[in-house]
């Protein structure tokens, strides 16, 4: 089984794309490992009519929940074999908006 769920804020705010006529929705969430005392940021994509949602109405900072598959892509940059990770969420819950000055 390949399920992924993690909560933390955006990094910035979400970015919108139309591959094939699909809406694509991708963001990055830094998520604290307060064991480990670090931060981990995870690239998250998301698709179709949700894609629209979260681009709409998430701002930078905001927290969030995200339920998903993690994915790996293999793609080769200066004779080096790279993978990368993402999470392709399809689940996404609105959490406490960003503080404001």
């Amino acid at each position: 089984m390949n399920v992924y769920s993690a909560i933390g804020r955006l990094t910035k705010a979400p970015h919108l794309t139309y591959t094939d006529g699909l809406a694509k929705c991708e963001m990055v969430i830094a998520v604290e490992d307060r064991i480990a005392r670090r931060t981990d940021f995870i690239p998250i994509v998301i698709w179709r009519d949700l894609a629209e949602y979260c681009a709409n109405y998430l701002v930078k900072g905001q927290k969030i929940g995200v339920t998903g598959k993690l994915r790996s892509h293999n793609y080769q940059r200066g004779g080096m074999n790279l993978t990368r990770y993402e999470v392709e969420a399809y689940e996404v819950d609105f959490g406490q908006a960003p503080k404001r000055n």
